[in-house]
């Protein structure tokens, strides 16, 4: 295995409608791909459950 290009903190405030952590959670998303490390910081941990239910 490659090791990782870069290591990425995305920190991300939920303002409305979970679309700003729709946004995050697709660069994430994106940027795991491509073989980056990710840490998703998010303020609400509710939200996360939401839009990321049975992801560990």
């Amino acid at each position: 295995m490659l090791d990782p290009l870069l290591i990425w903190d995305i920190f991300c405030r939920v303002i409305d409608n979970h679309g700003d952590l729709g946004v995050c959670w697709r660069l994430s998303r994106q940027l795991t791909a491509r073989g980056h490390v990710v840490r998703l910081w998010v303020d609400d941990a509710h939200a996360v459950a939401w839009m990321a239910h049975g992801v560990p």
